[in-house]
């Protein structure tokens, strides 16, 4: 429950900017989708026409300016407008990149090496996180890591316009395996975690600053609160294990749009 801030772990799982504090998998999410997908979309599609790409422009100018405003005011603005402009946008990004014709085409084999470097960081620290149960503690090193992994998805919707077989079963991997991956090291990390120590519900509030779906936050903390009520005879480290897990697949799914 690393967005608790009542956790130790929870400075790791942030970046302090202004007066908000980003989640790093979201600001990641962000940083992919208003800086390099529209580079690489107006870099290698031939004819995407006026208004997708003023559609872009208008996308990464919005998020540009809620951003400024999150950091200098300390709140999210928009977040429902924000939501339904960025599901319109990924799926025209997706429709673009699968179907659309392109100036510059990737073989496959360039496409698999690129998704093995660009995906191997992140389970790689997944994997150090599972063997010595401790938090990774650096937060710059993961916000690249994890663009680097979105990368990763992108280079299979590519992989995919070749090979669509193989492009699907990328994907599907590569998110069965981070679910499971993130899960496990998540529960490794809870055990020696101090928000087992002295828990305070009251405090138990997730940051989502830049959250790219609105209303998930509000949503997930009601269930978490229900859960835990409901639930005496376990331990908080027992439920704080299962609602990661729920968290993780809630957020890996919503990630990849």
């Amino acid at each position: 429950m690393h967005h608790n801030k009542a956790s130790e772990n929870y400075v790791f799982h942030v970046l302090s900017i202004g007066r908000s504090d980003f989640c790093i998998g979201c600001l990641a999410n962000a940083i992919f989708l208003s800086v390099f997908l529209p580079v690489y979309i107006l870099t290698m599609a031939s004819e995407i026409g006026f208004l997708l790409t003023s559609f872009i422009f208008g996308y990464v100018i919005l998020q540009a300016c809620l951003f400024a405003a999150s950091i200098l005011t300390g709140r999210n603005f928009g977040p429902v407008f924000s939501g339904i402009a960025t599901t319109i946008y990924v799926f025209a990004a997706h429709c673009i990149v699968v179907f659309a014709p392109m100036k510059l085409e990737i073989s496959a084999q360039i496409l698999i090496s690129l998704i093995l470097i660009s995906s191997l960081p992140q389970f790689a620290l997944y994997l150090w996180k599972i063997i010595r149960s401790e938090e990774f503690r650096f937060p710059i090193p993961k916000l690249l890591i994890r663009v680097s992994f979105v990368h990763g998805y992108l280079f299979a919707l590519l992989l995919s316009r070749h090979e669509p077989i193989m492009g699907i079963m990328v994907i599907v991997a590569s998110a069965v395996l981070f679910v499971a991956m993130r899960t496990r090291s998540s529960q490794k990390v809870a055990k020696v975690s101090n928000i087992c120590v002295n828990p305070n519900l009251r405090n138990f509030k997730i940051n989502g600053a830049l959250s790219l779906k609105p209303g998930k936050t509000r949503k997930l903390e009601a269930v978490m609160a229900v859960s835990m009520a409901k639930s005496g005879n376990r331990s908080l480290c027992e439920q704080l294990c299962i609602l990661e897990g729920c968290c993780t697949c809630i957020s890996c799914c919503t990630s990849i749009g």
